[in-house]
């Protein structure tokens, strides 16, 4: 599939709309998407991880909540197709921590996934973000040193699928924060929880975030039991919010209905005020 680069100018809640596929890299779903606001902002950027089937320019209100909050943002295109889900009632102990090891990192370990290493979340983060500071460094190079990114500056965000990928990955390198809707996804009936949510954590346990819907079609039941491993049960109340609005779908509502605003504002805010 051809490379492409397109620039859209938007006079909208943020400044500024880039959606480019680097030269090299072959489009997924959609094109990578960059936002970013007017003046150079809080100095943050969110790194957005969207859930199964979606593209990176959806979520159009949290977007334009997190610009006007100050982030700087980058929606990452990834091969999406598989749910987490998938692993449930596998016969494999293990294929949770595969499953995200082969998406997030590249390695070819999962029978549930076969994607090529080069197109894993990680290092396709890596080619986006590249490209953006090559691109207009004043603007992306803050957040890009020694030809990594500069993790202390970055929020990731997982929605759904992408939920499970934002955590493992925070897991591995020490990010600023880490903002979770609609998941993650760790628990097989026959097996229990998998193991990585109990893996020791680069990033420490404060700095997760996570809203849930009480009637959440997937069971709030599991993303409750995967973030007490991931931040401690003493931490849940003060980090996560179960949202209790009825809903038809509070899967997705929690992050696509303004109506959940103040909590992405108060979340952001939470970050923001994080040293």
């Amino acid at each position: 599939m051809k490379s492409f680069v397109l620039f859209i100018l938007c006079f909208n809640v943020w400044a500024g709309e880039l959606r480019f596929t680097p030269p090299g890299m072959t489009q997924m779903k959609g094109p990578h998407q960059a936002l970013w606001p007017e003046d150079q902002g809080n100095g943050l950027l969110m790194i957005s991880i969207n859930g199964t089937g979606a593209e990176p320019h959806g979520l159009v209100p949290f977007g334009e909540t997190v610009i006007k909050m100050g982030y700087h943002k980058l929606g990452i295109d990834y091969p999406n197709g598989v749910i987490p889900t998938k692993c449930k009632h596998s016969t494999n102990p293990l294929c949770y921590d595969h499953y995200q090891r082969e998406l997030v990192l590249g390695d070819q370990v999962s029978y549930e996934v076969n994607i090529k290493p080069t197109d894993a979340v990680l290092p396709r983060l890596l080619v986006a973000l590249k490209f953006l500071v090559q691109k207009d460094p004043i603007r992306w190079g803050r957040f890009w040193k020694n030809d990594q990114p500069v993790w202390s500056k970055i929020v990731l965000y997982g929605h759904s699928q992408g939920a499970c990928h934002a955590a493992y990955l925070s897991k591995l390198v020490s990010v600023h924060g880490v903002f979770l809707t609609g998941g993650p996804f760790a628990y097989m009936p026959e097996f229990g929880y998998a193991v990585w949510p109990s893996q020791t954590s680069a990033t420490d346990a404060s700095r997760y975030l996570a809203l849930l819907h009480k009637t959440d079609y997937f069971d709030v039941r599991e993303h409750i039991g995967v973030m007490k491993l991931l931040i401690g049960e003493a931490r849940f109340a003060e980090q996560v919010v179960v949202a209790q609005r009825p809903e038809r779908d509070g899967h997705n509502a929690i992050i696509i209905d303004p109506h959940y605003a103040g909590v992405w504002e108060s979340f952001l805010a939470s970050f923001s005020n994080m040293r």
